[in-house]
C-alpha cells in the first residue's frame, strides 16, 4: 500500500512540472468571466475544474512515468552527461572484447 501512495506521489510531482498550462487554467477560475461562459456559478465552476485540474496533473504524471518515456528521458539525459557518455563507451569496448 505504501509502495502504491509513493507512486502516485510520483506521478503527481512529474505532472506537476508540467504543469503551467494547468496552473494558468486554474487562475483562470477564478475569473468570474469565464464562468460566465460556462453559463456557471464562480463557486460550480471552481468545484468542476480543481478536480478536473488534479486528475490533468496525474493524467501527465502518469504518462511520464510510464517506461517507454523513462527510457527516453533516461536516453536524452544520458545524451548530455559527460559521465554517461564515458560509461557508455566504457561499455561499448568492452562488448567489443568479447
Amino acid at each position: 500500500m505504501l509502495q502504491w501512495l509513493w507512486k502516485q506521489k510520483f506521478r503527481i510531482d512529474s505532472g506537476l512540472s508540467m504543469a503551467a498550462g494547468l496552473n494558468t487554467l486554474l487562475l483562470l477560475c477564478q475569473s468570474e468571466k469565464l464562468a460566465h461562459l460556462f453559463g456557471l456559478s464562480l463557486q460550480s465552476f471552481v468545484l468542476v475544474a480543481v478536480p478536473l485540474i488534479i486528475a490533468a496533473v496525474w493524467l501527465c504524471g502518469y504518462i511520464l512515468s510510464r517506461p517507454s518515456v523513462q527510457i527516453a528521458q533516461d536516453g536524452a539525459v544520458g545524451e548530455l552527461s559527460q559521465q554517461r557518455r564515458e560509461m557508455r563507451e566504457i561499455l561499448e569496448i568492452l562488448k567489443e572484447r568479447k
